[in-house]
């Protein structure tokens, strides 16, 4: 997937919806809830911010100049935002950071296949991401404010790899900071989409930050990914059936940190699913993607509800093609709010 044109990636970025990176939570007062939205006529994707009453949003990445911008985490402050975005290497997205209102950009990587799905550690200091430096994927640490950029093989610090062909993607902090939880996909994942899903499987894993003590959470049969964690660190939400696999397409699940006790908490129904969920810093509530059960175009919107899965609604200023939303804490990053 990831050696993919630009076209070809943010097809199956559409087609597999929900396989796409997770965001980190941090405690704090909710603030404003950054996602992607898709460009038909371009055929791109940029990023927007809108407060949770669907008030205020705004776009902060062109969607006009042939390159597109996908995912986005807020750092533990809201000041900055990391995303990755291919504005500078067509077809192969870097990761940089960016200020709420899209200014003061600053590419960090340049990696020749790609670094992807950045996520901020507690303390500001630190971003993970999917990086190929070397001929297999893995999860990659490398400083939030390096001295010298872009980034290379030799300043990132390998914390995952991948064995059999597949790969490691949507890294995310525990709120201690000690564990990354991520989701790892098969090798048939890479297989650029047709009429029907490809046959893939994901796995969510959790590591130590060191890349000691990985440990699978869950097993194929669930086809989990997109894991986030609550901003307390007690429990992870994550979804299921990415590619559309029976019977657990499109439920929104939790777990505790070990892999035990899975609930749901918004179920599938026959006219709808639910993927891509990201807690609320309060830890009260949960944002999520809502698409049409059958969607031939990319239909899905931005979505809130309580922690529990009630009191759902969508966001009123969301659009068909919003998707990947995080919830960043209420700082003075937001730039007036």
């Amino acid at each position: 997937m990831r050696i993919l044109g630009r076209c070809l990636f943010v097809a199956l970025l559409l087609t597999l919806g929900v396989a796409a990176p997770a965001q980190a939570t941090f405690p704090g007062d909710n603030g404003r809830i950054s996602h992607w939205r898709y460009f038909p006529e371009e055929d791109t994707l940029a990023i927007f911010t809108v407060r949770p009453d669907g008030f205020g949003s705004r776009q902060i990445t062109a969607s006009d100049q042939g390159y597109f911008s996908a995912f986005s985490d807020w750092s533990p402050d809201a000041k900055r935002l990391a995303i990755d975005s291919d504005r500078t290497t067509p077809g192969a997205p870097q990761v940089w950071t960016i200020d709420p209102d899209g200014s003061r950009a600053q590419q960090l990587t340049d990696s020749p296949n790609g670094a992807y799905d950045p996520a901020w550690s507690p303390d500001g200091r630190t971003l993970a991401f999917e990086g190929t430096f070397e001929p297999q994927s893995g999860i990659y640490l490398m400083p939030a404010r390096p001295r010298h950029t872009p980034v290379t093989a030799a300043q990132a610090r390998r914390v995952t790899r991948v064995k059999d062909g597949g790969f490691d993607s949507e890294p995310q902090f525990s709120p201690d900071g000690q564990w990354i939880v991520f989701t790892r996909f098969s090798v048939e994942c890479t297989v650029p989409p047709d009429d029907t899903p490809p046959p893939c499987q994901t796995r969510i894993f959790r590591v130590r930050s060191d890349g000691r003590h990985l440990q699978q959470l869950t097993d194929v049969r669930l086809n989990a990914s997109a894991p986030d964690f609550h901003p307390s660190g007690r429990a992870i939400a994550f979804d299921t059936g990415d590619i559309e696999v029976l019977p657990n397409v499109g439920d929104i699940r939790v777990m505790r940190p070990d892999g035990s006790d899975k609930r749901v908490i918004l179920r599938a129904g026959p006219n709808d699913y639910f993927q891509n969920p990201s807690f609320s810093p309060d830890g009260r509530q949960v944002t999520f993607a809502r698409w049409p059960a059958a969607a031939e175009v990319p239909e899905s919107r931005i979505w809130v509800a309580r922690a529990d899965g009630g009191g759902r609604h969508a966001i009123p200023s969301s659009q068909d093609g919003d998707n990947k939303p995080d919830w960043g804490s209420r700082g003075r990053g937001h730039h007036g709010w």
